[in-house]
């Protein structure tokens, strides 16, 4: 039964109620006490022609602060179901996984030199990015610089034009890397459950400086790497700083061709 809602018992104290009154031959009283149930609820259940299952109320439960990130975390307990025990992820590093560049609260403002952003912003919707390049800047001392590669739709999209979507553009440690797995996210590795491998926006070496600068840095340097990277390489600084200046932090951050 459950204390604070008269009148409510479940199907086991139910059937002992009917068995102490109608076979061992207790009182209700006796029945009652002995079941920790009130005697009128008692009475109630005893006047029932049949063994009914009980009608309990309807219970809404509060929302949860995990409410948001329920799909996702069913798709990774699913896919770590299927994982050595070694190799499947605890509270923590879950936990760690679900945090997000839109939201670096638990960083001090101000607090760190650099930010290195190695292939995460194509992962996050286009909406987000701003909001995860104002948490760069925040963390950000004042003289400090953000480090950003993403994939480079331009030179993607060259192979695309020329009917090469499900050709391999180069393999990387993961395998044969598709002009689709660079727009979309890798396709294996999504098959396998891990659905936060897809890519919500993307970026050419012209959109990826605008934004950078819209978000508040005040100097960007970038380049595209072309075949067989594909990919864009940014250095942008919170201080407005002279072109040599700029330069030398792009020879000695950018992964060169």
């Amino acid at each position: 039964f459950e204390q604070g809602w008269p009148g409510v018992i479940n199907v086991g104290t139910l059937s002992k109620l009917r068995r102490l009154v109608l076979r061992d031959g207790l009182s209700v009283r006796q029945a009652s006490l002995r079941l920790g149930i009130s005697r009128n609820t008692a009475t109630k259940w005893l006047s029932e022609p049949e063994m009914v299952e009980p009608q309990y109320p309807v219970r809404h439960s509060a929302a949860s602060v995990l409410d948001p990130y329920k799909e996702q975390l069913v798709t990774w307990l699913k896919a770590d179901s299927h994982r050595n025990k070694r190799e499947r992820r605890g509270v923590k590093a879950l936990f760690e996984a679900l945090r997000t560049m839109t939201d670096m609260s638990s960083v001090s403002s101000e607090s760190v030199d650099a930010v290195f952003s190695s292939h995460n912003i194509e992962h996050l919707y286009p909406h987000e990015v701003p909001q995860a390049l104002a948490e760069f800047l925040r963390v950000l001392k004042s003289d400090g610089i953000a480090v950003i590669t993403c994939p480079d739709l331009q030179s993607v999209c060259k192979l695309i034009a020329e009917d090469k979507l499900t050709d391999a553009a180069y393999t990387s440690p993961a395998g044969p890397i598709a002009p689709i797995d660079i727009l979309y996210g890798l396709r294996s590795s999504m098959a396998q459950g891990n659905l936060y491998m897809a890519h919500r926006c993307g970026f050419t070496q012209k959109v990826l400086t605008a934004t950078l600068q819209a978000a508040g840095f005040k100097s960007v340097a970038s380049m595209s790497r072309g075949h067989p990277y594909y990919d864009l390489w940014a250095v942008a600084s919170k201080l407005q700083m002279p072109e040599e200046q700029m330069k030398a932090l792009a020879l000695k951050h950018m992964t060169p061709l």
